[in-house]
């Protein structure tokens, strides 16, 4: 009986850290594709009007992309 309660500690621990894992990877990649979207609409938008008001576009989608990568980064050495 211990045994298996041991098993079971063990496979309750690893879906834990699975689930903690897939629920990081999963915010940065909604992070990643925001900051995307933001530089697409921005390129889009220079390319239109002639680089008119895409500033902000371009730097909230570049911190976008720099949390994501902070973010992953974080990821990987916390798994370590």
């Amino acid at each position: 009986m211990a045994l298996l309660a041991f098993f079971r500690s063990i496979v309750t621990d690893a879906a834990q850290r699975a689930a903690r894992t897939l629920a990081g990877y999963l915010m940065v990649g909604s992070l990643m594709s925001v900051g995307l979207a933001f530089l697409t609409v921005a390129g889009y938008s220079a390319l239109s009007h002639g680089l008119g008001d895409i500033a902000a576009a371009s730097i909230v989608g570049g911190i976008y992309i720099a949390i994501s990568l902070i973010a992953l980064i974080t990821l990987q050495f916390a798994r370590r």
